[in-house]
C-alpha cells in the first residue's frame, strides 16, 4: 500500500485566528523605530565582519572622528580671523587624510564611510518614525511597511508574532519577536 500524501491540511495551526491590528500596529510602529536606531544598523553592519575587520574598521572611523574635529576647529580659526591661505593649507592636508582613512574603511567594507553629517542627517530623520507612523494614515503606512519590506508572522505554539524588515530587498535583516497575548 502507498503511504498517503500529506493532506495541506493537517498543518498543526488553528483554521482561522483573529488577531486585531490595532494590537499589532501598537508594537510594530515602536519596534520599527528600535530597529533602524544608529546602534542597531551599526550592530547589523559590524557583524557581517571578523575581528580582524573590526578592528581595522575602528580604527578607521576613529581617524574619521579625529579629522572631522580638526575641520571643526579649522572652520572655528578661520571664524576668528587666522589668515585663509593657512587654513587653506590645513584643509588640504586633512582632505587628503580623508581620503586616505575613507579607501581603508572601503577596503574592509566595501563600502563608501558616511560623513558624521550624513549619519546625523539620517538619525535625525528616522527618530521620530514611530510619531510619524502613529498619525499616519493607513494607506499611506502600509506603503511605508512595504518600502521596509515588512513581515510580520504569528507563531501560535509560542503565542508570538514574528516581525522582519528587509528595507528594498537588502542582505540585512532586523527580525524581533512580540509576544502579543
Amino acid at each position: 500500500m502507498e503511504p498517503r500524501p500529506r493532506d495541506a491540511n493537517s498543518i498543526a495551526h488553528p483554521r482561522s485566528l483573529y488577531v486585531r491590528e490595532d494590537r499589532i500596529i501598537e508594537q510594530v510602529d515602536p519596534w520599527i523605530s528600535r530597529a533602524f536606531r544608529p546602534a542597531t544598523l551599526q550592530a547589523i553592519a559590524d557583524a557581517k565582519h571578523n575581528d580582524a575587520d573590526q578592528q581595522h574598521i575602528a580604527v578607521a572611523r576613529e581617524k574619521l572622528a579625529i579629522i572631522q574635529t580638526k575641520l571643526d576647529r579649522y572652520r572655528a580659526a578661520l571664524e576668528a580671523g587666522t589668515d585663509p591661505a593657512l587654513v587653506q593649507q590645513w584643509t588640504t592636508q586633512v582632505q587628503a587624510e580623508t581620503a586616505t582613512a575613507e579607501a581603508e574603511l572601503r577596503q574592509v567594507t566595501g563600502r563608501r564611510a558616511m560623513t558624521p553629517a550624513e549619519i546625523q542627517t539620517v538619525v535625525e530623520e528616522l527618530s521620530g518614525i514611530a510619531n510619524v507612523l502613529r498619525t499616519a494614515d493607513p494607506v499611506d503606512k502600509a506603503q511605508v511597511y512595504q518600502q521596509l519590506g515588512l513581515r510580520l508572522t504569528y507563531k501560535p505554539g509560542l503565542r508570538i508574532i514574528e516581525a522582519e524588515a528587509n528595507p528594498d530587498g537588502s542582505c540585512t535583516e532586523l527580525i524581533s519577536a512580540t509576544r502579543m497575548c
